[in-house]
Order: C-alpha cells, then sequence, then structure tokens
C-alpha cells in the first residue's frame, strides 16, 4: 500500500480514528446541532445574494453570540430573504411583504430607526453590508415532513427564525433580560457603556 494512500478517497491520507476520543456518548452522536429554542443575541456572519442556491433568495448565515440558553454560543442559523414570486397572485401584496420583512430586519440591526422609511438600492454590496450586524432573535422548533417518491414519510426538527416579529433591536423592551456578549455588542456599536444593557 502506497505511504500516501487515500483511505476515504476525499483527500486525506490513511489514519486510525479513535471514535472513543471524540464523543463522550451516544446522545453527543445523535443530539441535534441546531439551537435550542429560545431568544439570541446573533451576529450575521455571511449574506450570499448570488442566486445559486436559489434564484433571488438572499440567504443569511447567522452566529449566536449569547442569549437566554446556555451552551449555544457559535452555533449557526439560516435566515432567507425569499424573492417575490414572478406568478404570484397578488404580486403588489407579495411585494410589500417581501418590503415588511426587509424593513423589520434593517430596524433589528440598527440600519433605521422606528419611523425612518429609506430609499435602498439593493444589490449585492448592500446584502454584504449586512456582515457583523447584530441583533436578537426569537428561534422556535418546527416539526417537518415530507413523503419520499418510495412513499415513506421522512420527519425532522428545524430551528426556525418565524418570521419578520421574531427580530429584535438589541435593546428592545421587548427582549429585555435576554443575555448578550456584551464585548461583541460594544465593538458592534450597539452599547456604549454598562447602562446601555
Amino acid at each position: 500500500m502506497p505511504e500516501e494512500y487515500d483511505a476515504f478517497g476525499l483527500g486525506y491520507v490513511e489514519e486510525v480514528i479513535d471514535f472513543g476520543s471524540t464523543f463522550r456518548d451516544e446522545e453527543e452522536v445523535t443530539s441535534p446541532e441546531y439551537p435550542a429554542e429560545g431568544l439570541y443575541h446573533i451576529v450575521v456572519q455571511t449574506a450570499d445574494s448570488s442566486g445559486k442556491a436559489f434564484a433571488g433568495a438572499v440567504f443569511l448565515t447567522l452566529e449566536i453570540l449569547g442569549g437566554n440558553v446556555d451552551n449555544q454560543e457559535g452555533k449557526n442559523l439560516r435566515w432567507v430573504v425569499w424573492p417575490v414570486k414572478a406568478d404570484a397572485k397578488n404580486p403588489a401584496s407579495s411585494k410589500k411583504r417581501w418590503q415588511k420583512d426587509v424593513l423589520r430586519l434593517m430596524l433589528a440591526l440598527g440600519l433605521r430607526k422606528p419611523g425612518e422609511f429609506p430609499k435602498v438600492v439593493f444589490n449585492d454590496e448592500w446584502w454584504q453590508s449586512l456582515e457583523g450586524k447584530q441583533c436578537i432573535v426569537k428561534v422556535t422548533h418546527k416539526e417537518n415532513s415530507r413523503k419520499s417518491e418510495s412513499g415513506k414519510v421522512q420527519k425532522w426538527t428545524s430551528a426556525e427564525i418565524m418570521g419578520r416579529d421574531d427580530f429584535f433591536a438589541i435593546g428592545d423592551e421587548a427582549v429585555t433580560g435576554v443575555a448578550i456578549n456584551e464585548e461583541a455588542a460594544r465593538l458592534g456599536g450597539y452599547l456604549e457603556s454598562a447602562e446601555d444593557i
């Protein structure tokens, strides 16, 4: 066998892996990677408006910095800003709903103040400018199911931000008491002093 034998066919050489040194118990193997239900202080890690995953959609990756549930820091969520369907039954209503979603997101991230309705050019640069912005989100677990081609029903649970009402600005009275990462919030310009918490 060659010295650089690729045991997995994925670009790494043969190696022995002791799984017992990686996992403590079976629960760690089967437990979900998604966050528990709760309220979380998040930062926008990436904003992908390339349309590669779904034409016209913008995929935001959100990293948990703090919150009201322990041991969730570092876990990621995804929020998708879906485009207005070209064949929507009521295009005007669909577009208004899209605008409300984006305005609420902007308010939560501190890009506008209540009562401000700015004119925005939505391009790749604008979406990417959201990276590093912070807010509070409410995460809910949702039970999903679908039937496969063979007729078998597949069930799974996902962690979701259900809608625009689940985004809050840091300091919003509705989320008073939610633990935040003070250092990150201060660095992001969301806190000026300890009295702002």
